[in-house]
């Protein structure tokens, strides 16, 4: 018994520790890309992950000069047993440009 409650409890430290943030992957074909981020329950859960991934998202539009578009996000894994993942699809948008002024108005 003893050993499966510290099998349990090093199962749930470890899982409060995994982190993980992939590189934006390209779909050339549909001009979307995905991202990943992940964390365990402990480490900020699927809040902090989708947080990561969309600044990761963001950052990676603006580096290309453009606007980053949410297209959807997915949330996987399970609470206390895995690591909890969020995965977003996005796309970069033409940054809009500003209003040209005509006649000084």
């Amino acid at each position: 018994m003893r050993t499966k409650f510290v099998l349990l409890i090093t199962t749930y430290v470890l899982a409060g520790c995994v982190h993980g943030t992939g590189e934006v992957i390209e779909n050339q074909s549909t001009n979307s890309h995905l991202i990943s981020s992940q964390y365990g329950l402990m480490g900020g859960g699927w809040s902090r992950a989708s947080k990561e991934a969309t600044e990761k998202a963001v950052d990676y539009c603006e580096t290309k000069g453009k606007k980053y578009k949410l297209i959807k996000e997915e949330q996987t894994g399970s609470p206390g047993w895995s690591p909890l993942q969020s995965n977003i699809s996005f796309t970069c948008m033409d940054a809009p440009t500003s209003p040209t002024k005509i006649n000084g108005g």
